[in-house]
C-alpha cells in the first residue's frame, strides 16, 4: 500500500488491473505526507540512472537543440527531475482531457471517411499541427494521416 496525492492503493493490483507503468512511478514519487498537522507534498527525485534516462527521453520528446541540451544536462538533480516529472504529469493531464478534435486519430478518421473537407478545416489542422510535438506528428504519419491528406 502507499499514499499519494491519488489515495492509497495496492501498487500489485494497480499494475493486474492495467494501470500504466508510468502513472504508477509518479505515484510512487509524488507523495502526500501529513506531519504534526501540516499537510506537505514531496517530490522524491529517483535514482541518478533512472533520471539521466528519463530526462534524456524529455529532450528528446522536446527537440532540444545540441547546446540547450549540454546546458540543461548541468542542471541540478532536483531541477532536471522537477522539469521531467512536470513534463510527464502535463502529458498525463493532456491525455485525460484531450479534445476528440485534437488527437492524431480523429483527424486520419476525419480525412480517411470524409468526402470533402473545406479550407478551414485544412487551416484548423495545420494549427493543430503546429502546435503538437514530435510524438503527436510521429502517431499522424504512423497512421497514413499524410497520405489521406495528399490523397484528396
Amino acid at each position: 500500500m502507499m499514499s499519494t496525492l491519488l489515495g492509497t492503493r495496492d501498487t500489485s493490483k494497480a499494475v493486474a488491473n492495467g494501470t500504466p507503468k508510468a502513472q504508477l512511478q509518479m505515484e510512487l514519487l509524488l507523495t502526500h505526507e501529513i506531519h504534526q498537522g501540516q499537510s506537505r507534498i514531496s517530490l522524491r527525485v529517483p535514482p541518478e540512472d533512472v533520471l539521466n534516462k528519463q530526462f534524456e527521453e524529455f529532450m528528446n520528446k522536446m527537440s532540444f537543440p545540441a547546446k540547450q541540451r549540454e546546458a540543461l544536462r548541468s542542471l541540478p538533480n532536483e531541477k532536471r527531475w522537477q522539469m521531467v516529472f512536470l513534463s510527464s504529469l502535463n502529458d498525463l493531464n493532456h491525455r485525460q482531457e484531450a479534445k476528440d478534435s485534437e488527437t492524431p486519430e480523429y483527424w486520419i478518421n476525419r480525412l480517411d471517411k470524409t468526402d470533402e473537407i473545406d479550407v478551414t478545416e485544412l487551416r484548423t489542422l495545420k494549427i493543430i499541427m503546429a502546435g503538437k510535438n514530435d510524438r503527436w506528428m510521429e502517431v499522424f504519419v504512423l497512421k497514413d494521416g499524410l497520405k489521406n491528406c495528399y490523397s484528396r
